[in-house]
């Protein structure tokens, strides 16, 4: 039923059972309780459902069914089981016969191709499931991961790039927290981000994009060379540490270090920065709740997959970060998603954070 290697389906199964997953009962290998309610319905996983037990309908007959239909039911069918297995249709009779069926969602009751709860509920049995992706819990191989499209490029230029975007990135946070020592930023409302305006200045200052001083700031926020004191007027203020004296006495790539040590295990998201929050409002820099709970795992996921490209290739510019968004969606199946944050946009800033910061160029890895 599993489109995967036997071999390596045996290796999954085993790896199930070692983690108290499943168990032996008298009648084979069950799930433990609970297992199934968290998968079912579920988009990212097969989404079979279970099964409805009726001796009187095999494969065969449910073969037989979807062959009836007509051409909208079938599309009308394949949705519901891309979409997890269940679907809401308040029109739809529960129960209704082939001749007095109206539409695709009547017609596929009428066939016992989905169940109606009698609520508005419709689930598609597992035997169904199970006939639409020819006799599989899941229409593409799952013990083959997503592959990842590259392009030719040389170490030796991405490591240039990147020690150049990395020199970059130190110079341009001295003169940031040397601006800001000078001219200490007001917090808005005690200590909740920094004004539009503010970040606005910074960026001209800079001379960079406003995302790019958004970052800026953030890392040096995460890096500990940044925090909320007083101005003279007593005011609460953005203003660089103590740790940001010694740090200027530390050799360049030791000061670069740090910084990019610290975005690395970081959960604030700089992207965020300029969008707006499920309330509708704008996401300010140094917001105090700006965080995602999957933002680290996800930067180590991406950065990991650069590392293991063969060397002198990178990641292919057009097709690259969709392939790495898909490839994490295989690595984290069950990855939930956010209000504020999707796979895709945490894939997006990682790429191009990465490339401001110095530790990639191009699509690769820079090999320190």
């Amino acid at each position: 039923m599993l489109n995967a290697d036997v071999a390596a389906t045996t290796r999954a199964l085993s790896h199930l059972e070692d983690s108290g997953l499943v168990w032996r009962s008298l009648d084979g290998l069950r799930a433990v309780t609970g297992v199934a309610a968290l998968l079912r319905g579920s988009p990212g996983v097969s989404g079979l459902q279970p099964f409805t037990g009726d001796p009187g309908v095999d494969q065969e007959e449910v073969v037989r069914r979807l062959a009836a239909v007509s051409a909208e039911a079938r599309a009308m069918l394949e949705a519901v089981d891309a979409g997890g297995g269940q679907a809401s249709s308040s029109r739809a009779r529960p129960r209704v016969s082939v001749a007095e069926a109206s539409g695709p969602a009547e017609e596929l009751i009428a066939h016992g191709l989905l169940v109606s709860s009698g609520d508005g509920m419709l689930t598609l049995p597992g035997e169904v499931g199970l006939a639409l992706r020819g006799g599989r819990t899941t229409p593409a191989p799952v013990d083959v991961p997503p592959s990842l499209p590259t392009s030719s490029r040389a170490s030796t230029l991405v490591d240039r790039a990147a020690a150049g975007a990395a020199f970059e990135l130190v110079r341009n946070l001295e003169l940031l927290l040397d601006a800001w020592g000078a001219t200490p930023p007001r917090s808005l409302r005690g200590g909740t981000g920094l004004t539009v305006r503010d970040l606005k200045a910074t960026a001209e200052r800079l001379h960079v994009t406003e995302p790019t001083a958004a970052l800026l700031i953030e890392v040096s926020w995460a890096s500990g060379l940044l925090a909320l004191g007083t101005d003279e007027e007593g005011d609460p203020s953005w203003m660089p540490t103590a740790l940001f004296d010694q740090w200027l006495q530390q050799p360049l790539a030791a000061r670069w270090a740090l910084v990019a040590g610290a975005w690395l295990a970081s959960p604030r998201l700089p992207g965020l920065v300029g969008q707006r929050d499920p309330a509708g409002k704008t996401w300010n820099a140094l917001a105090p709740d700006m965080a995602g709970a999957s933002a680290v795992e996800t930067r180590r996921l991406t950065l990991s997959l650069l590392a293991d490209l063969p060397s002198d290739e990178v990641l292919a510019a057009g097709t690259g970060p969709a392939a790495v968004v898909a490839r994490l969606a295989w690595e984290r199946p069950r990855r939930p998603r956010s209000r504020t944050e999707t796979r895709e946009s945490l894939v997006a800033w990682t790429l191009t954070e990465a490339e401001t910061l110095g530790l990639a160029a191009f699509g690769g890895l820079a090999a320190y």
